[in-house]
């Protein structure tokens, strides 16, 4: 096998496995931020994780039938069974992280509470990963007509000035949308305060870091719907790094103004508190605002 075919099948390879990571996280945030899920968590026994973890596993193989998280894959029950294993993997990792980001997985929280957590928050991550692959274009986009190809290129390359800022503007719609959606359930929550209440200078650095990179994921990285046609366009922050940045920005204006809406920001607060409350809230709605930008 030469090198050259060696490190396509590691890029593909990672495309699946940043596809996984992406479709866990769109569909397991909003459970990431709900209380009871911890506490159930922290009472199940080493039977009742097994059995959940069995029941994940299950779903997974039938959901490989049908989506999965591989774009090109072999409907045969071994591969299914190994990519269900990898698929449950990838789920428990991305619920450990982020129960560790924001701070509900505490080193003194004894291995069993901590075991359960994470098997509790691993079934809707793992949900997530078993059906990413259904948003893929994949080869959609190559079967496109040629001659709409041109079209579509010369379209985009006649844009005005005006209409690069209606293509930003709608991206920015897109974006608020999306947030919004996610938001509205979380904000008027008691979660974003037990959350923001745990949260360092250091942790509130990492949550920021980590809506960057996973929106980012998200929409340039994941193969999911209309990915590919947005690294063509040429908005006025169309550079994937502009985008993911000014989308985040989007994200943490709609979370200031839910929190504000629910009246969770008041004025005998410090503005360390506001801003740690927006930033909390920002994580899910980075998430959701991504989900909005590849829905158009």
């Amino acid at each position: 096998m030469t090198s050259g075919k060696k490190n396509s099948q590691w890029l593909e390879e990672l495309d699946d496995v940043l596809r996984a990571v992406s479709g866990a996280f769109l569909f397991g945030i909003p459970l990431l931020y709900t209380m009871e899920v911890w506490w159930i968590g922290s009472q199940v026994d080493a039977l009742d994780m097994s059995l959940s973890l069995a029941a994940t596993f299950i779903l997974l193989i039938i959901l490989d039938y049908g989506a999965g998280f591989r774009m090109n894959k072999k409907y045969v029950w071994s591969v299914s069974i190994l990519d269900s294993l990898v698929a449950l993997a990838v789920a428990i990792v991305c619920a450990a992280l982020s129960l560790k980001i924001i701070g509900y997985l505490p080193s003194d929280l004894g291995l069993e509470n901590m075991l359960g957590r994470i098997t509790m928050e691993a079934i809707p991550f793992g949900i997530g990963v078993g059906i990413s692959d259904h948003l893929v274009e994949g080869q959609k986009a190559q079967g496109e007509d040629p001659n709409r190809q041109q079209e579509r290129q010369r379209g985009e390359e006649e844009r005005t000035a005006e209409g690069k800022l209606h293509g930003t503007l709608v991206d920015m719609g897109a974006t608020a949308l999306g947030a919004v959606i996610v938001a509205f359930a979380i904000a008027p929550t008691e979660e974003i305060l037990f959350i923001a209440s745990r949260q360092s200078s250091l942790g509130i650095l990492i949550i920021m870091s980590v809506s960057l990179v996973i929106s980012y994921i998200i929409v340039f990285e994941a193969s999911f719907v209309s990915e590919s046609k947005r690294m063509q366009q040429r908005g006025i922050f169309q550079h994937p790094v502009f985008e993911t940045v000014n989308s985040y920005l989007v994200s943490l204006m709609v979370s200031l103004f839910m929190l504000w809406l629910f009246k969770i920001l008041g004025s005998d607060q410090s503005y360390q508190e506001w801003l740690n409350y927006v930033i909390v809230l920002g994580f899910p709605a980075s998430i959701g605002g991504a989900a909005g930008r590849l829905a158009i």
